[in-house]
């Protein structure tokens, strides 16, 4: 496996994410709580930071983004929603949220290299929405998206909502939205949301 020098600082190891260089592909693997990553102005930056640092060093020609088997589902979103209705500052948390989501959607979308964003497990649908705005999307088999809608009305759809309609039009875009069924990973590849199904 080649790997960076250590002064160009890609490789690293965190509770939150693990990134390394792997043959021109520079991979950051999602691992910890999303959502406290996101909503912790230091994490997000050191995330945010390793994205950015991709698309500057030349060894890197493609980035792939993978997520742990629960980090972006209804669990993960169970336990947000706890933590800011607990909290004293949880309308600042889905403040915060909410930011790290668009601003993950515009670094994506801005990119210079090719982004391939890698999902398994649950993933609700305000995270579909963000990873729409990549280039190439694989999914493994037990992919299963998810829109809970009661609880996600306190996370904008806005983004889904965008780039759902432009995948498979208004009528089905409304279906999704408004039946809230979840889409398994092979329905997701016919209707081209992900371009590939995966072990």
């Amino acid at each position: 496996m080649a790997r960076l020098s250590e002064n160009n600082s890609f490789e690293s190891s965190s509770d939150y994410f693990e990134s390394y260089v792997d043959d021109m592909v520079g991979i950051i693997n999602l691992k910890g709580d999303v959502f406290k990553m996101t909503t912790d102005l230091s994490l997000k930056e050191t995330y945010f930071s390793r994205i950015k640092l991709a698309y500057h060093l030349p060894e890197i020609k493609v980035l792939l983004i993978l997520s742990g088997t629960s980090a972006l589902g209804e669990e993960k979103l169970d336990q947000f929603i706890r933590s800011i209705t607990e909290s004293a500052d949880g309308k600042l948390k889905l403040v915060r949220e909410e930011n790290a989501l668009f601003d993950f959607i515009r670094l994506i979308y801005s990119s210079n290299k090719i982004v391939v964003l890698g999902v398994r497990g649950s993933v609700i649908g305000a995270f579909l929405g963000a990873i729409l705005a990549a280039d190439h999307r694989v999914a493994s088999e037990n992919t299963l998206f998810s829109f809970p809608s009661a609880k996600q009305e306190l996370l904008s759809l806005r983004a889904l909502t965008f780039f759902l309609r432009q995948y498979v039009g208004i009528v089905k875009t409304k279906n999704i939205l408004f039946g809230g069924d979840s889409i398994p990973a092979s329905k997701a590849l016919e209707l081209g949301l992900v371009y590939d199904v995966v072990a």
